[in-house]
């Protein structure tokens, strides 16, 4: 009889053991020797290494999918992303550097895809080349390395008003009265987007949501926007606020974004704010804690890959380990003409 199929030609583990590394790690922050010292407990002595190249392979096997995750996100047309440090070992050298994980969440009507890309450093070259095909609205916080995205024909910034409201909630230096109005007219702009998205009946349909949402940013929400940042210069022109102070700095931050914290009003698919990617990066915050580092730039990579799949199932409620066991079962022999079948989001439809 034939072999069966396998995710490693000639491989000596089985899928559901691959599975089951990947998923340790990347939902459950297990670290690799953490594994070991389990699977020793049950009378299994797999060393490190191995479970290394295990998880290496599960992301060469898996990468396909990732990169169509990828092009789906490109061609949404909206895009949430950020990024966070994670060391990576210096091969040698008994000492680690800073690399980063960029976080690329899909908006709009596209599914909700988490694609993670982790890069040895935060040069502004990074998301530029990720995204040298994107084309829409890109939420972001203020890096400087997305301004020569957002200098492109057709690509729109999105600013985050959760930046710009921690910076007044940290600037203690403000008339209390001040800081005060402020802070209550950015709450106004979220009571509006809970009005927005919680009113009326829960199955409401979608154009009727996007329509209501339409009109209240056009007649409640840029109003307000508009009369915020009056308020503000005023408070400069006044001299109510105290040269070089936070509180001085938390208006020049907001006051530097301009046009871009009033994007979203523009699409009913926009948010007001880039928590959709920080969101997607917390359990990554999580893990970081416990594995500590990527043991080489590859590492890295492979966690990326493996860090998307998962963190996407959990997005749309798709159960992990059993997606990863059987995708890891099914891909190399599945057509790759029809390799969205596997996605997480056409998984979970064909009832698998």
């Amino acid at each position: 009889a034939s072999a069966p199929d396998s995710a490693v030609l000639g491989g000596s583990y089985d899928e559901s053991f691959m599975a089951k590394v990947v998923y340790d790690k990347c939902a459950m922050h297990l670290p690799l020797y953490r594994q070991a010292e389990q699977l020793r407990s049950l009378g299994l002595d797999i060393p490190r290494q191995t479970l290394s190249r295990i998880y290496m392979q599960s992301a060469d096997v898996l990468f396909p999918l990732w990169r169509l995750m990828k092009e789906r996100i490109i061609e949404s047309g909206i895009i949430f992303t950020d990024d966070t440090p994670v060391n990576m070992l210096e091969k040698g050298r008994g000492k680690t550097r800073t690399g980063r994980m960029w976080a690329y969440v899909g908006g709009g009507k596209s599914p909700p895809y988490r694609v993670f890309e982790f890069t040895v450093d935060r040069s502004k070259k990074r998301p530029k080349k990720f995204l040298e095909n994107f084309r829409g609205y890109i939420h972001a916080d203020a890096y400087k390395g997305y301004d020569d995205l957002f200098a492109r024909d057709g690509v729109r910034e999105c600013a985050c008003w959760m930046h710009a409201r921690r910076k007044f909630v940290d600037a203690n230096d403000a008339p209390p009265e001040l800081r005060d109005e402020i802070l209550r007219m950015i709450r106004h702009l979220y009571m509006y987007e809970r009005f927005i998205w919680k009113t009326g009946p829960a199955d409401m349909p979608t154009h009727e949501r996007h329509e209501l949402a339409t009109r209240v940013r056009k007649e409640k929400t840029a109003p307000l926007i508009d009369r915020l940042f009056e308020r503000t210069k005023q408070a400069i022109l006044n001299r109510e606020v105290l040269p070089g102070s936070a509180f001085d700095k938390a208006i020049a931050y907001m006051r530097n974004l301009g046009d871009a914290l009033k994007t979203f009003t523009e699409n009913p698919y926009l948010k007001p704010d880039n928590g959709e990617s920080e969101r997607a990066i917390r359990p990554l915050a999580i893990g970081r804690k416990n594995w500590l580092f990527a043991g080489c730039e590859k590492g890295g990579d492979a966690t990326g890959i493996l860090l998307s799949l998962v963190q996407t199932c959990r997005a749309m409620n798709v159960e992990p380990f059993a997606y990863l066991e059987d995708v890891l079962r099914r891909i190399s022999s599945h057509p790759a003409s029809r390799l969205e079948e596997l996605l997480p989001d056409q998984w979970e439809k064909s009832g698998t």
